[in-house]
């Protein structure tokens, strides 16, 4: 028969020992208390909602996210972080021209008409991007004002649609979808703007 923990003094290593080989203790030992049970890795904080979602096989959550599951739990999060980008929106029409060029990469309408949608749409998403995630100066040269102008004087200078054009559309009309920066959004225009070479006529 084995010794108990608490009848000889051996130590809680042996006593855990003791345990594992499913050997009594005596309920009188003092040498090595029965550990807390841990908490249970299933548990999941909703940092959306504050409330603890236990996640059990299948995915379904119970406890105080009675209902949910680990998935809507990280789409509710992701919605509260999301901002709205606030600019004055374009007609149907001109959304339509910009949206085409997206498609097909050309330009189906006169580049100078194309061009001063662009222009326009251009100016008030970089302002847009300015006013909602700002322009820290201390990473840049320059000011916002005169990055963004040399943007659209760049845009401006085109005789012709750039072979960028169809990014460039792509940038402008949903530039959340990839950027949450000034800076990023900047560079990419400028990037997407600093090439010589320009689509044949459609």
């Amino acid at each position: 028969m084995g010794r108990m923990c608490g009848a000889e003094n051996i130590g809680p290593l042996a006593c855990a020992n003791a345990r594992d080989e499913g050997k009594s203790a005596s309920s009188s030992s003092t040498c090595c208390p029965s550990p807390s049970p841990s908490p249970s890795p299933d548990l999941v904080k909703c940092e959306a909602t504050g409330s603890d979602c236990t996640v059990e096989q299948g995915g379904e959550a119970v406890g105080n996210g009675v209902g949910r599951t680990e998935d809507a739990c990280n789409v509710e999060e992701a919605a509260s972080k999301s901002v709205t980008l606030m600019i004055p929106s374009i007609s149907q029409s001109e959304e339509n021209v910009l949206r085409d060029v997206m498609r097909s990469g050309f330009c189906q309408q006169p580049w100078m008409e194309v061009k001063e949608i662009l222009s326009t749409r251009a100016l008030h998403v970089l302002n847009g991007f300015e006013s909602l995630y700002g322009f820290d100066v201390s990473k840049d040269e320059k000011a916002y004002e005169e990055r963004r102008d040399e943007v659209l004087a760049a845009l401006n200078g085109f005789d012709r649609p750039p072979f960028t054009i169809q990014r460039i559309a792509e940038v402008i009309m949903e530039p959340q979808a990839q950027y949450s920066s000034t800076h990023k959004l900047l560079n990419s225009l400028e990037k997407l703007l600093s090439v010589s070479t320009t689509l044949p006529p459609y």
